[in-house]
Order: structure tokens, then C-alpha cells, then sequence
């Protein structure tokens, strides 16, 4: 889905020009912006998040993580038939949009701040204070909510291999084989939920090959 979309309704753009130059180029003048990050587990967003919030400081930005929402445990969403966390009924979507609508308007909020080695709903928060720019994080859809997306892709093979590598040290799961197999499961619900969201984002980018894609 993602090739065919590339094909049709984007183009590549010239690498020396940053990321942060071209958001700042494609945003609309507004004294607080909300650039959302989208991908599957393994794409890369937290790498980028944090590249951003850097290229445009920490002074006038600030990054929020969509996993500190997460308002259920993994048992709680099997009993709930919740089957991923690609389906936005696993955070606190009215929370994180409370906050995001009161740093837009020009307040701190305290933003939750979950423990990723448990997977569970975050006990801890932490002050946000408000920023020019609100870079959001997520395996979740934002295109609703920001005022531009970036996609990021790769191909599944490779997302299986960043995932077992970063989830492994977790050692949350019984075995290796028992979290290859979510991890497979976990691709699915990506091309289910998620995937289809590409189509709204103005920046797709393959963090393969480092290709950044404008929407034509």
C-alpha cells in the first residue's frame, strides 16, 4: 500500500534540506503547531521525535509520547477485546487530548509517563510546559489532530528485526519463539489500523533508505 501511494501522490525531495526546514516550510503560521509522528513499532519515530525536538530546541518544543497513554495492561485489553495497541481504545485519548488542547492554549499540563517495561497504564507524570511546537509520537492515526503527519515505513522483515532487538531486552515475553510470533501478530494489526492513515500524511519517509517524500 505504502509503494502504491508513494507512486501515485508523493515525490522525493532533496536530502540536504532537513526534516525541521521542511516542516517549518510546509506549517501553517500559527503561534502553537502540533506535528503528530506516525509508524509501526520499529519504524524509527522515537529516534526522530527526539531529532526534532532537537532541530527545533527544547526551548520551543516539547515531545509527547502517545505509550504514556496507554490506559490499560495487556490482561486488561485481553478481557476487554482490545486486540492491539494500534486501536486507539488502548489509551486515554480524552486525557491526551485534554492536554493537548490546554498546551495550545498556552498551559502546562502533567503528561503521564508510563513504565515501558511493563506495559501498563503510567503511575507516574511529569510538567510539560507549552511550546511553540508540540511534536506527538504514536503507532496511532494524529491526522486529525496535528496540523501536519509524518509517516514513517520499512519493510516488514526489518520491522520484525528492530522490534525482536528492542522487545527482547524487555523480557516481557516466555520465549524467543513465543515473541517472534506477537511480533508477527503485531504487523498484522499495523497493516490493519494503521497503515491506511499513510494516505493523510504530508511526509512519508523510508527509514530504510532515508528517502523523504512530499505529497504532491
Amino acid at each position: 500500500m505504502i509503494e502504491e501511494l508513494l507512486n501515485k501522490h508523493y515525490r522525493p525531495i532533496d536530502k540536504e534540506v532537513s526534516l525541521g526546514e521542511l516542516l517549518k516550510q510546509l506549517l501553517p503560521k500559527k503561534d502553537v503547531v502540533v506535528i503528530g509522528i506516525e509508524g509501526p513499532s520499529g519504524s524509527g519515530k522515537t529516534i526522530l521525535g527526539k531529532k526534532l525536538l532537537d532541530e527545533f530546541s527544547p526551548q520551543k518544543a516539547a515531545l509527547i509520547l502517545l505509550d504514556d497513554y496507554v490506559c490499560f495492561s495487556s490482561e486488561e485489553m485481553k478481557k476487554m477485546g482490545i486486540l492491539t495497541r494500534y486501536d486507539w481504545r488502548s489509551r486515554d485519548r480524552e486525557k491526551f487530548l485534554e492536554n493537548i488542547v490546554s498546551l495550545k492554549q498556552g498551559r502546562s499540563i502533567q503528561k503521564p509517563i508510563q513504565d515501558f517495561s511493563k506495559e501498563a497504564p503510567a503511575e507516574e507524570t511529569e510538567l510539560v510546559e507549552p511550546k511553540p511546537y508540540i511534536i506527538v509520537e504514536g503507532n496511532l492515526d494524529v491526522s486529525d489532530i496535528a496540523d501536519i503527519t509524518v509517516f514513517l515505513f520499512a519493510p516488514d522483515e526489518i520491522l520484525a528485526e528492530r522490534r525482536f532487538q528492542r522487545d527482547s531486552q524487555k523480557q516481557i515475553h516466555e520465549d524467543e519463539a513465543t515473541l517472534k510470533s506477537y511480533i508477527a501478530q503485531s504487523l498484522k494489526y499495523y497493516h490493519q489500523f494503521l497503515e491506511p492513515a499513510a494516505e493523510h500524511a504530508q511526509i512519508i519517509i523510508d527509514t530504510v533508505s532515508g528517502t523523504i517524500y512530499e505529497k504532491i
